[in-house]
Protein backbone atom coordinates (compact mmCIF):
# COMPACT_ATOMS: atom_id res chain seq x y z
CA UNK A 1 0.00 0.00 0.00
CA UNK A 2 1.76 3.14 -1.17
CA UNK A 3 0.90 6.44 0.49
CA UNK A 4 -1.48 4.53 2.76
CA UNK A 5 -0.91 3.18 6.25
CA UNK A 6 -3.04 1.20 8.62
CA UNK A 7 -3.20 0.99 12.40
CA UNK A 8 -4.91 -1.51 14.68
CA UNK A 9 -6.51 -0.27 17.90
CA UNK A 10 -8.84 -2.07 20.30
CA UNK A 11 -9.04 -4.93 17.81
CA UNK A 12 -10.39 -2.49 15.21
CA UNK A 13 -8.57 -1.59 12.02
CA UNK A 14 -8.45 2.12 11.22
CA UNK A 15 -7.24 3.24 7.80
CA UNK A 16 -5.81 6.69 7.22
CA UNK A 17 -3.95 8.46 4.44
CA UNK A 18 -0.30 9.32 5.10
CA UNK A 19 0.98 12.36 3.24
Amino acid sequence: MEGKEYTVKDGDVLYFRAG
